[in-house]
């Protein structure tokens, strides 16, 4: 038996069988507990940050630029190294994966940044599109168009075919993540600025101050600007000299998210905060371990959690603040992308492996029809 494949096959075993030791105890909760069940593990030959889940498969990015595709099953379909380093997220449309990559060259003296287009079905390069360098990118998909937005305060739009639409430069650099939705991307800038962009067109459609330098953004259901700063501020922002509301916690706010009429705040004080939307007013807060690592809201329901210091990631149920689920990861092991849920599975990316759980059930197994997130 090949050496490298008993080795990922006992990698696997052993990892797999930590964790489920771990789920067959039930740690106790709350009383709306869920199920949370290990459907599959597969180990990465390197250390991957990327990660996309798709109705079709899953795909991971590593950052030297090698792109695993796997099957619904955790099982391998194809692998492709592109060269240089990723420096995007990865993002589908049509029958291709699309992600920025960026290799320097040593003659040249300089970097080059590369929008790339892989087939889903093959792994093979089928569009390759030189975009003004940069050493991070945004992308995303809106109304059969793509989105590139680069850290250096570049916006770019193009068609399906990679034929570029329009240009937009705002600053001399973005900062925090943008923020999108559909339409329209609010962006951050390095003077404390807040743009949204109509996407359509490039066309700059409003832009808000703010008081202290942007750590996160997001947009409310009417369109008003949501800024976290370095202080510890979350403040809402109408155009107005006064803002909406303003909710002050004990750190940096590292990340904003929106579901429906609440607002989801995480700040480096090691809480995570739920605000409403209409005044600011806290509906309720939960302490981590430590500083948020990951966070991503499952189904409108729930938010997974993950902090640098614990060993688990973390159900919350957003009516209630407490604690539903819990995933434990194995001794050492690090999440190390945003998860993603689908159809009722949960994709993980950790340092070592992706996992995919469910709470309603692993296809094909007996705990198939338990329960599932409503």
């Amino acid at each position: 038996m090949n050496l490298i494949f008993f080795r990922r096959i006992l990698a696997a075993f052993l990892l797999l069988a930590g964790s489920l030791s771990v789920f067959s105890q039930g740690a106790k909760t709350s009383d709306a507990e869920l199920v949370v069940s290990r459907c599959w593990s597969f180990v990465t030959e390197e250390p991957a940050s990327r990660l996309l889940a798709t109705d079709s498969g899953i795909f991971i990015g590593s950052e030297n630029a090698r792109v695993d595709a796997l099957m619904l099953d955790g099982s391998r379909l194809w692998s492709s190294e592109l060269g240089g380093s990723i420096v995007s997220n990865m993002i589908a449309t049509d029958n291709r994966i699309l992600v920025v990559t960026t290799a320097s060259s040593a003659e040249a003296g300089r970097s080059d940044s590369l929008l790339r287009g892989l087939s889903t079905e093959t792994g093979i390069t089928n569009l390759s599109i030189p975009v003004p360098n940069s050493d991070r990118y945004f992308l995303a998909a809106d109304n059969g168009m793509i989105i590139l937005v680069s850290r250096n305060g570049k916006v770019i739009g193009l068609d399906r075919t990679g034929a570029i639409k329009w240009k937009r430069e705002v600053a001399e650099g973005f900062v925090a993540e943008p923020f999108f939705s559909p339409g329209k991307v609010m962006i951050a800038t390095t003077a404390k600025q807040i743009f949204t962009i109509d996407l359509a067109n490039g066309e700059i459609e409003s832009m808000r101050r703010s008081a202290s330098e942007i750590t996160a953004v997001a947009k409310t259901p009417t369109g008003e600007a949501i800024a976290g700063d370095g202080r510890g501020n979350l403040t809402v922002l109408n155009g107005a000299e006064k803002p909406f509301w303003k909710f002050k916690s004990g750190g940096e706010i590292s990340r904003i998210f929106v579901n429906g009429s609440q607002v989801i705040a995480a700040s480096h004080d090691n809480f995570v905060y739920q605000l409403r939307m209409r005044n600011g007013d806290v509906e309720w807060k939960k302490r981590l371990g430590g500083r948020v690592q990951q966070m991503a809201i499952i189904n409108g329901k729930y938010v997974l959690t993950a902090s640098f210091d614990e060993k688990s990631a973390i159900l919350t149920d957003i009516l209630t603040g407490k604690v539903v689920g819990q995933i434990p990861f194995a001794e050492n092991e690090t999440i190390s992308a945003p998860p993603s849920y689908a159809q009722g599975s949960l994709t993980i990316l950790t340092d070592r492996a992706v996992h995919q759980h469910s709470i309603s059930g692993c296809p094909g197994t007996k705990e198939s029809g338990r329960a599932s997130i409503p």
